[in-house]
């Protein structure tokens, strides 16, 4: 945005245009080419801890988190199960061992409706990363690939970033899909950013709570 900002205040032919987009370019390779250093290296984390804490993963994703590389979310669904381990890694934390938060995928709750269209295309998306709950008129699909917004700071009752609500339907043959909207909170989001700066930090958030 700066450079495009820059460009657009320098005259058409100047060499100082060039020289921005040079620039621009410059750090923007360097980046992307930092992240997938990093990436490398935080798979090889996530992997060792795995293996040191006997975590059997059938299915792994790890992203950054938002805004930035240095902070990093792994999920891995447990082997034979609907069981998994979800844990965030830090390059600026001050140890190599990853804590892991166990989550429970209920994944019985849905199965009589794998039938079902609306069910399907849940599976899809999520790529089986999801946990479901039981309301009094349907269902809660979770997207376990996104978790809880503040998640990373070990809060269990922030919302899920993306949830959908599965209504039974006069019909038998699906269920009714909408999307669950997540409810602004400022003071909620006010900590979840101070948080989540805490956090890429290598700050144990959870320990200073307590």
């Amino acid at each position: 945005l700066l450079v495009t900002v820059g460009l657009l205040l320098k005259p058409s032919g100047s060499p100082g245009r060039a020289r921005i987009s040079f620039i621009a370019i410059l750090l923007s390779s360097a980046y992307l080419g930092a992240t997938v250093v990093i990436k490398i290296h935080t798979d090889g984390q996530f992997s060792r801890n795995f293996e040191q804490q006997n975590i059997r993963a059938s299915a792994v994703d790890i992203k950054p988190t938002l805004l930035n590389n240095l902070l990093w979310r792994g999920i891995a669904r447990v082997e034979e199960s609907d069981t998994y381990k979800i844990g965030y890694y830090s390059l600026l934390d001050g140890t190599s061992e990853i804590r892991f938060e166990t989550v429970e995928g209920n994944h019985h709750l849905i199965e009589p409706y794998h039938g079902f269209r609306s069910v399907r295309r849940l599976l899809w998306v999520s790529e089986g990363f999801y946990t479901i709950e039981e309301t009094d008129t349907g269902y809660l699909f979770n997207d376990l690939r996104f978790g809880r917004v503040a998640e990373f700071a070990g809060d269990e009752d922030s919302p899920y970033a993306f949830s959908y609500r599965l209504d039974y339907l006069d019909e038998a043959d699906d269920f009714s899909v909408e999307r669950v909207q997540l409810q602004i909170d400022r003071e909620r989001e006010r900590s979840s950013i101070r948080d989540l700066g805490n956090r890429i930090l290598g700050r144990d958030i959870h320990h200073s709570e307590n």
